[in-house]
């Protein structure tokens, strides 16, 4: 979903109707900054009902709205990756995780969808899908439990010095031991990144190199 355009389409409803920013949030019970924040994008309301427009008017998007109107009814929903990306930031996790699990996802999407799914949902995810490269682990790795990444990262084929220091805090030290033994272009940049987080037997290792 295009917040911006989202937030542009809230601030034009509000403004057809005469209201303020302090009025819109009156009526929502909310505070005039949260209302402000939702028409710059950064974050998300509820608001058609208030607004009095169709979920299509305020998303912008038909197949969109539809998806969501059949989740808020409990009717069948049928998605599609790019559509669900679009409607993530308004679901439940528990919802985006359902309909994530009834399709294939690629690697970048399910990197789209990480910041709001549950770990144990991002991790089953991430563990059935092929073609994971470095980066998106690199992406998804807040977002998930140190093991799941580890095991991410043991089953990448090539991780790159800079790749391995970006997933330092998130593996496990076994993990980032044997990943930082067999990557062959950790440079000394790299080497004082992974410090704090290797044994001192391999960073001696890595040093003497």
């Amino acid at each position: 979903m295009n917040m911006e355009k989202v937030g542009l389409n809230i601030s034009t409803l509000r403004k057809k109707r005469d209201m303020t920013q302090v009025d819109l949030a009156d009526r929502l019970g909310v505070t005039y900054q949260a209302v402000s924040s939702w028409e710059r994008g950064n974050t998300m309301p509820d608001i058609s009902k208030i607004l009095e427009v169709s979920i299509d008017e305020l998303l912008g998007n038909a197949k969109a709205a539809q998806l969501v109107s059949n989740i808020l009814s409990g009717n069948e929903a049928n998605v599609d990756a790019e559509t669900l990306s679009e409607v993530a930031t308004i679901l439940k996790p528990s919802q985006l995780g359902t309909l994530a699990g009834q399709i294939a996802l690629n690697p970048d999407t399910i990197t789209h969808l990480a910041p709001f799914l549950d770990s144990e949902t991002l991790a089953e995810l991430v563990l059935k899908c092929d073609n994971m490269t470095a980066l998106h682990i690199v992406a998804i790795a807040p977002f998930m439990d140190n093991e799941t990444t580890s095991t991410l990262a043991k089953s990448c084929q090539s991780i790159e010095g800079f790749a391995l220091t970006a997933l330092a805090p998130f593996l496990n030290r076994e993990t980032l031991n044997a990943l930082a033994l067999h990557c062959g272009n950790i440079d000394a940049d790299d080497l004082v990144a992974l410090a704090p987080f290797i044994s001192p037997d391999v960073l001696k290792e890595l040093t003497s190199r």
